[in-house]
């Protein structure tokens, strides 16, 4: 599992710029999220029927606040541009150290981030689109 062997690496190195945060109430969320002011963010998920219903929420909320992101290569992840490994935990340890090495890579990759978020997701932008899905349009 990704999330035991990453923390497993985390114990034995105490790495100083690895942070972990308690839980936020629901309300303050985006708040928190936006002053963690995150160089990167990561969306592991294993791969089982449970992660395969899930929504890509957590990417547009990186997104949005152009976080790049590195993320399991799975379904709910295809079309975000974030950087998508296998749940390899070397292959992520080397994309987070190359991460966080590069600035200018992180820029980039959090700018594809934002724009796919600003192109893709915006309600406005498909509102015809449902208003006839729902036969609400006249």
């Amino acid at each position: 599992c990704l999330s035991r062997g990453l923390g497993d690496v985390y114990k034995r190195q105490k790495l100083d710029y690895i942070e972990f945060h308690k839980h936020t109430a629901f309300h303050e969320y985006h708040l928190k999220l936006e002053q963690l002011n995150l160089d990167i963010a990561i969306a592991p998920l294993e791969h089982n029927s449970y992660n395969y219903a899930k929504s890509n929420l957590k990417l547009l909320e990186y997104g949005a606040l152009s976080i790049p992101t590195i993320s399991s290569n799975t379904v709910n992840y295809n079309d975000s541009p974030a950087l998508k490994l296998d749940n390899d935990t070397g292959l992520w340890i080397n994309a987070i150290n190359q991460l966080a090495d590069n600035l200018e890579l992180r820029i980039e990759l959090g700018n594809k981030m934002h724009d796919w978020v600003n192109n893709s997701y915006f309600l406005e932008d498909s509102l015809e689109q449902w208003l006839t899905c729902l036969n609400l349009k006249a």
